[in-house]
């Protein structure tokens, strides 16, 4: 690697490796070797995670594109956003992908690429969740925590005195753990 590296992850045999860097603009696939497999490229700042599987890796970048690729460098899907990418999440049965942005927008697509909802928030999301069950996710923007629908309907709207740290579902998903610097936990 041209720099420190600061990001890695096994396949689930544990045979092959992504890897990529401080300033890098792609992921590296390598197999047990050191052989290089794959170079998945963007245009900035990327880190990765692998989906299902193991046979698709989901790509993610400051360039406002996430991708999905397999593990030969093949690209099977090219998601667009319209400002850089802070993060993005694949529900549990891998069939969605929870994606947002720098411009407050939080999206959902389909594995394919296509786009099936956009959610719009008053400025940049800090971070989301999906629920266990993939029916249901979080948003968290300053004190406040939104709670969605798969079909980009609101459910409910839950604030805190301050900003909010971070958020977790329970295992069943019927309550949401949360805390804040307001100094409090909140169960809801």
């Amino acid at each position: 690697h041209p720099d420190a590296v600061v990001g890695a992850t096994w396949n689930n045999s544990a045979d092959t490796i992504l890897s990529w860097w401080v300033g890098g603009h792609s992921v590296k696939g390598w197999n047990i070797s050191g052989e290089l497999i794959s170079s998945l490229d963007h245009e900035g700042g990327v880190f990765a995670q692998w989906i299902d599987d193991f046979s698709r890796i989901l790509t993610t970048s400051s360039d406002g594109t996430v991708k999905i690729w397999n593990i030969n460098g093949d690209l099977l899907a090219d998601l667009v956003h319209n400002s850089p990418i802070v993060n993005s999440l694949v529900n549990s049965s891998s069939s969605q992908i929870l994606t947002w942005s720098e411009d407050g927008t939080m999206w959902l697509w389909d594995m394919d690429g296509s786009t099936v909802a956009k959610f719009k928030h008053s400025s940049q999301v800090v971070g989301a969740k999906w629920s266990p069950s993939g029916n249901h996710m979080l948003s968290f923007v300053g004190n406040q925590i939104y709670v969605w629908g798969v079909n980009g309907n609101l459910i409910s709207s839950l604030s805190h005195d301050q900003t909010v740290n971070d958020v977790i579902w329970n295992k069943d998903g019927s309550r949401i753990l949360s805390w804040s610097f307001d100094n409090s936990i909140r169960i809801w």
